[in-house]
């Protein structure tokens, strides 16, 4: 058996045939469905956008980048602009893809269920190819895939579209959807007389599906089919088409040929419509690599075509906001922008005589202005500075005297707080020797036991010579703790040493002391007794 194929938006390849003929065939069919599809999109206009502003920046000259849903190339001539006055020429280039382009995709497979006598083989074809699919490795893991199966009409199924989702939502588990694919049994024998399809209500509600996906992803519907008689049953023949193109959905079909459905193409006119492609054979193997082709191609073919448009403005330079018409393919779009206003610039060059004289005046008048303003400054200037100088001499007396004043105050308030001090120590020393509480500090240094007896109310401990216990050890801070006493008993303080106070094992900045507690001051371990 001969097989061939069409992809009818984008050519992928030459028809396998085995003849010549044949491939002539193909190429010939090529060339009318190209220009057969370039026709009808002439006058589709649809999903068109104006990306990012109008530039004005070297005005006159303007342009702006213009994005069509076509994946088509469209010719210069397609686009025309109008002001008021007439036509404006134009400049028209075709921009490479971006960084807009999106990469995520949610697809959904439609898939007939058909298993009448003259279709013996399309539902293992669609099982054959979906599972090969989903086989391949390359697959983007973040795309979205979900399967559903729509009946033939006929019965009380008359009115019911979509019967069977393979998955409860689009997911990205493939081997999920593989074994899904492997395991479902049609619906119908292959004597059922199921003739005429649901194909254009499964379509319609794949649609409303894809619409809750977020719309930057790439959204797409495949669907396996045999093509559609127009429908008698009061089902319908076509879909919304417009919807599907301002959704940015596009309808892939791939479409198992069978005898005596060579009139059904009502389905390879919605292919062409919503910007999908077709691939019509019945080799498994060739349908696949089809697929997947079409499957890579979808994330280009979304974005479509971005075009940069450059024309002069025919408009004056005054602020004012101005609008053009484009018509791309019969269609018509406002485009509005605002030109710059006319800069001092642009003044001069027009006036240069009356701005020559008009600069030579207002010199002559700035330097006379000048000349009366810097002589009047200097002269107020030195009165100014006779009178900083006098009330600079005035703060430095009454800063010094205040000095003095504040030096004066801080001795007496020192003096007063030492005497309070040493009255303190007194009295707390003589409340020590009185209740005889005059504690000891037995610790260990290089191997040599020491003792020190606590004989005043407050003792420094450090590894510096001032303190009164000094502990030469690389452990111990240079002023490491102080103990001190209270009236009632001894408390240890931490001064802010880097390896802190311990006290029983535990980590303290202050805690009051025990007979028998062990202080631990860095390596040093000093057992305090009363």
């Amino acid at each position: 058996m001969k097989y061939k194929y069409l992809h009818t938006s984008i050519p992928l390849g030459i028809a396998r045939s085995v003849d010549d003929e044949s491939a002539r065939l193909y190429l010939a069919c090529r060339r009318y469905a190209t220009l057969a599809f370039m026709l009808l999109f002439a006058f589709s206009g649809k999903a068109q956008t104006l990306r990012g502003d109008v530039n004005t920046a070297d005005y006159p000259n303007v342009s702006f980048t213009w994005n069509e849903y076509n994946p088509q190339k469209l010719d210069s001539e397609q686009f025309i602009l109008r002001a008021d006055s007439g036509k404006i020429a134009t400049r028209v280039e075709n921009l490479p893809f971006g960084d807009s382009v999106p990469q995520a995709k949610s697809i959904l497979f439609l898939w007939e269920d058909l298993n009448h006598q003259s279709h013996e083989g399309q539902s293992k074809f669609v099982q054959s190819v979906l599972n090969q699919f989903f086989g391949d490795s390359t697959l983007n893991s973040a795309d979205r895939f979900n399967i559903a199966v729509f009946d033939r009409k006929g019965g009380n199924d008359i009115g019911h579209s979509i019967h069977t989702w393979l998955a409860s939502d689009f997911t990205s588990n493939r081997q999920q959807l593989a074994e899904a694919v492997a395991v479902f049994r049609p619906k119908y024998d292959l004597f059922s007389n199921q003739q005429n399809s649901e194909l254009y209500f499964a379509i319609e509600e794949g649609i409303v599906r894809l619409e809750k996906e977020p719309s930057d992803r790439v959204r797409a519907i495949v669907v396996f089919t045999a093509g559609s008689n127009l429908d008698n049953y009061g089902g319908r023949n076509s879909i919304d088409e417009a919807r599907a193109v301002s959704l940015k959905i596009p309808v892939y079909v791939v479409k198992y040929p069978i005898r005596g459905c060579e009139h059904c193409t009502n389905i390879d006119l919605i292919s062409q419509k919503t910007y999908g492609q077709q691939i019509a054979t019945a080799n498994t193997l060739i349908a696949t690599d089809l697929l997947q082709q079409c499957y890579r191609g979808m994330s280009a073919r979304h974005h479509g075509q971005d075009y940069r448009i450059a024309f002069t403005a025919p408009f004056c330079r005054d602020g004012q906001q101005h609008s053009i018409v484009l018509t791309v393919g019969g269609k018509e779009y406002s485009i509005s922008f605002t030109a710059p206003e006319l800069t001092f610039s642009m003044w001069l060059k027009e006036n240069l005589l009356w701005a020559t004289l008009i600069g030579i005046s207002t010199l002559i008048i700035i330097a006379l202005t000048a000349f009366f303003i810097v002589r009047a400054i200097k002269k107020h200037r030195r009165k100014l500075i006779e009178l900083e100088i006098r009330q600079q001499t005035a703060a430095q007396k009454a800063e010094d005297s205040r000095k003095e004043f504040e030096q004066y105050r801080q001795q007496k308030d020192e003096e007063e707080t030492l005497a309070k001090k040493r009255e303190k120590e007194k009295r707390f020393a003589e409340q020590m020797r009185v209740k005889n509480l005059l504690p000891r500090l037995q610790y260990e240094l290089s191997g040599a036991r020491y003792s020190f007896s606590v004989i005043k109310p407050e003792i420094i401990i450090g590894r510096d010579a001032d303190n009164d216990l000094v502990l030469v050890n690389d452990s111990v801070s240079r002023h490491h703790a102080k103990i001190v006493f209270n009236g009632n008993s001894f408390e240890i303080q931490d001064l802010g040493s880097t390896n802190k106070v311990i006290v029983n094992g535990a980590f303290t900045e202050r805690s009051t002391l025990k007979n028998g507690d062990i202080i631990g001051l860095g390596e040093v371990i000093i057992y305090f007794s009363v």
